[in-house]
């Protein structure tokens, strides 16, 4: 993958050791030199495409450019932009690709100048110095560059956008161009007629019915939550013969954060140990206990893994435990039997 918004002399003048000789330099300046001669067409297609969303999303700043086979990433800076946005922004890149428009390399003496000439000129300002080269894509798109491109839009043939994501204020679209951008077209229309067989729904209900089952799922989620914590909340507590209140219970396909939800809030209110099992594809252990009880919660979690194959982690006062579901009657024998001899 090459990175195409910087400066090859002054990156590796910049971060290079005295011991960079000049013949290391050229080397790498050679292999840079040859990423951006690989990726002409994706290059090309990321101007028309950045371009695309400026018209838009208005004022767009791109940060970074990252180029591969195909395709590539660019991280940007904009306001929100949905998902309507991008495929306007895809109708708009692929009929200037169809137009077949000519691509023109300008070399200025300085950035004022390049904008006197292309007031709508592209740059990030902050890389560029001394004599700029402009890349111009007829009567469409103006941008300072240094990589090499196609001499015509149709030379980029198809492009199209494959992930969107937005982490802080930086946007990141990955595109991809040409043959490849064909083929994952033809297989997200393929995915398309899968869920419409498989949702017993036509195509445009999609999103609507995914939206459906999400929030359907979402409803299902919260009422297991409630339903677990009023079942571990009513457990009734056994007393020991030292005074510690023991509360026991086996739950089936329950939802496991409110498990330990209810555990931590027992053995705060309580001198008490908790011991909750949940038993689903497999089967997890949750272990309570408060500081006046003497029991370490994770000291006892870890002899049952040692013992039992089982992996987990916690602290003195709350542990939790995942097993084979094969070792489930084992296991609470195991932490009963430990539990009665340390605290009953």
């Amino acid at each position: 993958m090459a990175v195409c918004d910087f400066n090859v002399d002054k990156r590796i003048s910049k971060n290079a050791s005295p011991s960079v000789s000049k013949y290391e330099r050229q080397v790498f300046n050679l292999y840079a030199e040859t990423c951006f001669l690989m990726f002409r067409k994706e290059h090309s297609a990321e101007h028309i495409l950045m371009r695309s969303v400026q018209l838009v999303k208005g004022q767009v700043l791109v940060r970074k450019v990252e180029l591969e086979e195909g395709g590539g990433s660019v991280f940007f800076e904009c306001d929100d932009i949905n998902l309507d946005d991008l495929l306007q922004a895809e109708l708009t890149a692929n009929k200037v690709i169809a137009e077949e428009r000519p691509v023109r390399i300008h070399v200025f003496d300085s950035l004022d100048e390049a904008r006197s000439h292309f007031p709508n000129l592209r740059a990030y300002e902050e890389r560029v110095s001394g004599k700029v080269r402009v890349v111009e894509i007829d009567g469409f798109d103006w941008s300072a560059c240094t990589g090499d491109h196609v001499e015509n839009t149709r030379e980029c043939e198809f492009v199209i956008v494959t992930r969107a994501s937005k982490t802080g204020k930086i946007n990141r679209l990955d595109f991809a161009v040409g043959d490849v951008a064909k083929n994952l077209a033809l297989g997200f229309g393929r995915r398309c007629l899968a869920l419409e067989r498989l949702l017993g729904c036509p195509q445009h209900a999609l999103e609507k019915a995914a939206l459906n089952m999400k929030n359907e799922l979402l409803d299902l989620r919260r009422r297991l939550s409630a339903m677990t914590e009023f079942i571990a909340r009513s457990v009734s507590p056994k007393l020991t013969g030292k005074g510690v209140k023991l509360f026991n219970c086996n739950f089936y396909e329950a939802d496991g954060s409110a498990i330990r939800r209810v555990a931590s809030d027992l053995v705060k209110k309580n001198i008490a140990v908790v011991l909750f099992t949940n038993l689903s594809s497999g089967f997890e252990v949750v272990l309570a206990a408060s500081d006046k009880t003497g029991l370490n919660a994770f000291s006892l979690l870890k002899e049952a893994m040692d013992n039992f194959a089982g992996k987990g982690g916690g602290n003195s006062s709350l542990a939790v435990g995942w097993f084979s579901k094969d070792f489930a009657h084992q296991l609470e024998d195991f932490f009963l039997n430990r539990i009665e001899a340390m605290v009953g």
